[in-house]
């Protein structure tokens, strides 16, 4: 089949690594004004999501995560599952000042959805044909919730009761070209677009938010009050004390690459491979046979036409695809 042409064709990933928390309480608006970058009251109309940061009283980031409202009182987010342990300890302290409940949210699965050739596949299911109104990003049906990168087309969050999940899929199924994907897909779409993966205990409480790509993501409101964090992240932008970027890698290889293993580049001028300093390797992902990207934050003095390499594997390569 030529999945091209095929303008009824719908990918869609379940997204076990990601985890729905659900934040409750007569404080948890002011809660979440007072720990994350965003402004929560741009919230209020339940018409969008954002991404946004919660970070320690030092500038540096917990988690990333995106969030929108369900009601009064009421605010989700999604974070990698893998630090969700490592995150609700560090954000303990914070909770007993305010009148709120964070909690695992067990009723509901993330599923992502790529590629969708037409918004009809989406709003015939749900019948509501505002689904293809490009200003707003996140919409209720029932117990289910939609939500549109509004950066990236064609991608998105389908999240579903449980007690939906059948039904729905089962609608999907009448366009014959329902197709599961590997989890993988949606890790690639975050390296692609740039949003950083932070899927290690060891990366929480590490990073200051401009290490990565914060104007293209917008998870940072620089005109709303005071936030945890805030005084420290503000004046890194105002000094440019940063020197790191993301960058996306690329290389092929059979062997197996680690988060340990070191990188180095060429020097251009003594001809010299040398160690990478600072290096810090987000995620690693296999996208293909013996090929891999690379998240990777590096010093912003390097360019496309670097050559670098891994030390302990001389004879592969890695190219730079893109630099956020």
């Amino acid at each position: 089949m030529n999945t091209k042409k095929n303008i009824n064709l719908l990918n869609y990933v379940e997204l076990n690594n990601l985890q729905i928390l659900t934040i409750k309480g007569s404080d948890s608006k002011i809660f979440l004004q007072n720990q994350l970058t965003i402004n929560i009251n741009k919230l209020d109309n339940s018409m969008h999501f954002f991404n946004a940061f919660h970070c320690n009283s030092q500038g540096k980031v917990l988690t990333n995560m995106h969030i929108f409202k369900i009601c009064e009182n009421n605010y989700q987010c999604i974070i990698r599952k893998n630090i969700l342990q490592k995150y609700l300890e560090n954000i303990k302290k914070y909770l007993l000042l305010y009148k709120v409940k964070i909690s695992l949210n067990k009723e509901r699965k993330i599923f992502g959805i790529l590629n969708i050739q037409k918004d009809q596949i989406i709003y015939k299911n749900f019948k509501n044909k505002n689904i293809s109104l490009k200003k707003r990003t996140v919409y209720f049906f029932q117990k289910n919730i939609f939500l549109k990168f509004k950066y990236m087309k064609k991608y998105n969050f389908l999240i579903l009761s449980k007690e939906n999940i059948f039904f729905i899929l089962k609608n999907f199924f009448i366009f014959e070209n329902l197709y599961l994907k590997n989890s993988i897909y949606w890790d690639k779409f975050y390296m692609k677009i740039g949003y950083h993966i932070i899927d290690m205990n060891s990366h929480c409480n590490l990073f200051f938010p401009q290490q990565f790509c914060i104007n293209k993501i917008h998870a940072i409101d620089f005109h709303k009050g005071c936030y945890l964090g805030q005084e420290i992240i503000n004046s890194l932008i105002f000094k440019k004390k940063i020197n790191q970027k993301l960058f996306l890698l690329e290389v092929q290889s059979n062997m197996i690459l680690s988060y340990n293993n070191l990188l180095e580049f060429k020097d251009n001028e003594s001809k010299k491979w040398r160690i990478i300093r600072s290096q810090i390797i987000l995620k690693i992902l296999n996208i293909k046979s013996n090929l891999f990207w690379i998240q990777v934050l590096l010093k912003n003095n390097f360019i496309k036409k670097n050559l670098i390499r891994f030390q302990k594997y001389k004879e592969n390569n890695i190219y730079i695809n893109k630099i956020f």
